[in-house]
């Protein structure tokens, strides 16, 4: 067997498992898109106007955004929802690679709990970042960070976007997307919209 032979014969297996990688997301290992679903997008809004603390929200592959204190019902277009944020200020993106389990229990944290009709408040916990910061919470993401923190005296609020930014931040494989105020909406964001009827 010549040198360039058995080159071409160890790199086939290579070539192979490449391949069943690239399937993965629908052949095109570029387009970021998970098509199984297993993404959730944690969006921080920073400051606007009078609302020093700024506004999280979250969303899932083919789900829509859910974003308590707006007026975007559960289930609306994610990227018609950063349009209408990136008109008066900047964000930021986390994209986290979950599991359908840990999408489907957010979920149903998120319904069981903000979609009652309770009134917003953040004197009374129950606002935009703790029901995010509790979606999150549930299935453990960012908690060893968020106690590393308070360990070395830096203490995370439940009612502050900031502690939802820390916890998605942290998240192992967790991809970062800025979308400056007046920037365009990258179309990746597009797997978050919903999909069916």
């Amino acid at each position: 067997m010549t040198r360039s032979s058995r080159w071409c014969a160890a790199l086939i297996p290579l070539l192979v498992a490449t391949a069943a990688h690239a399937s993965y997301v629908g052949g095109n290992p570029l387009s970021n898109v998970d098509p199984t679903g297993l993404a959730t997008a944690v969006v921080v809004g920073g400051p606007a106007g009078l609302n020093v603390f700024g506004h999280v929200a979250i969303g899932f592959t083919g789900q829509g955004i859910y974003s308590y204190g707006t007026p975007d019902p559960f289930g609306a277009s994610f990227t018609g929802y950063l349009a209408g944020q990136a008109a008066y200020r900047n964000s930021t993106v986390y994209i986290l690679p979950t599991t359908p389990a840990q999408e489907q229990a957010m979920q149903q944290y998120i319904m069981a709990n903000y979609a009652n009709g309770r009134p917003y408040s953040i004197w009374r916990n129950h606002d935009c970042a703790s029901m995010v910061n509790g979606a999150l919470s549930g299935q453990g993401i960012g908690e060893a960070d968020i106690m590393q923190h308070a360990q070395n005296g830096v203490l995370y609020m439940p009612m502050d976007p900031v502690t939802a930014a820390e916890r998605a931040a942290s998240y192992p494989g967790v991809q970062t997307i800025s979308i400056p105020e007046g920037g365009a909406i990258p179309g990746i964001m597009g797997q978050f919209n919903p999909s069916g009827p």
